[in-house]
């Protein structure tokens, strides 16, 4: 470093050569003056992944606009573009470039006017990314923009997690901490499902195992709006009501439909009380021993 930078010439080495960078500046090993020569190619190269996000932007907007005019096409086929596929790790590329270009923020004017573009994208994961960095480096952005990332119960749990990191969880958007919304998130974010129809809250309980103490909540799910309401749990969030945390002890998105002649609230108690029979090791080699046996009651 820095003549191996001479490899990012050759598109079989750009990305490798340019994540190695990234992770040298991240870890400390490298300033910016050690690469500043670098800047223009850096420069360049970022704006081209900005053009391909806003692309990405712009498709999936016209994407919600067919779906809410009712498009049949699009409204029963299950999101999974271009947009969507990276969840909650995509975005990294560009943030890489970001994170490249934030040493040179107060010495060209051209690198804030990227990150104001790059602040006006809707794709939660290079936002949150984005926004994480700009913390960071005690940059300022607008408090709306993590509203719209906690809004999105794929990304809020995520973002509770990141902001903690940072020791910044006050700036944690006070709408969404509690502990139903936090719950919800852990249990979404658990699977990569393109895109969740419908959920809603059917109940909680209280576990007081040994070392398993705290509230777990009942949910049902739809993948798509027409689809019959599938079970859903996540815990175990704390005793005391006003504390949250991203816990992923019992968590279940099994696509297991409810039955009609027993009430969901209690079919789902029977499911808790089956996943929390597979934490005794008694119990667990009996259940485990089956292919499915989130299906057994």
């Amino acid at each position: 470093m820095p003549q191996i930078l001479q490899l990012t010439s050759l598109d079989d080495y750009k990305a490798s050569v340019t994540n190695l960078l990234y992770s040298l500046v991240d870890s400390g090993y490298i300033k910016a003056d050690d690469y500043a020569d670098q800047y223009t190619r850096l420069y360049f190269d970022a704006q081209v992944q900005l053009k391909k996000l806003q692309s990405r932007d712009e498709k999936e907007a016209e994407r919600l606009k067919k779906e809410k005019n009712g498009d049949d096409e699009i409204a029963n086929a299950r999101y999974y573009t271009e947009y969507g596929r990276g969840g909650i790790n995509s975005g990294s590329t560009i943030t890489n470039y970001a994170a490249l270009l934030m040493p040179f923020y107060d010495k060209n004017t051209a690198v804030p006017k990227f990150f104001s573009q790059l602040l006006k994208s809707r794709d939660h994961a290079t936002l949150m990314n984005i926004a994480m960095l700009m913390m960071k480096n005690n940059r300022l952005f607008p408090d709306s923009l993590l509203e719209y990332i906690a809004a999105d119960d794929k990304y809020r749990s995520v973002l509770y997690t990141k902001l903690k990191t940072l020791k910044k969880e006050e700036r944690f958007p006070s709408k969404y901490k509690t502990q139903e919304m936090m719950a919800r998130s852990v249990m979404v974010s658990s699977r990569s499902f393109e895109k969740i129809g419908d959920i809603n809250l059917i109940g909680k309980t209280y576990v007081a195992l040994k070392n398993l103490t705290g509230n777990v909540y009942f949910f049902k799910y739809k993948l798509q709006k027409q689809d019959d309401w599938l079970m859903g749990m996540s815990g175990i969030q704390p005793q005391n009501l006003s504390e949250i945390n991203t816990s992923n002890i019992i968590v279940n998105m099994a696509n297991k439909k409810f039955k009609a002649d027993e009430s969901e609230l209690e079919q789902s108690e029977k499911k808790l009380k089956q996943m929390l029979l597979t934490k005794r090791k008694s119990a667990a080699q009996f259940y485990n021993a089956r292919t499915n046996f989130f299906d057994f009651f």
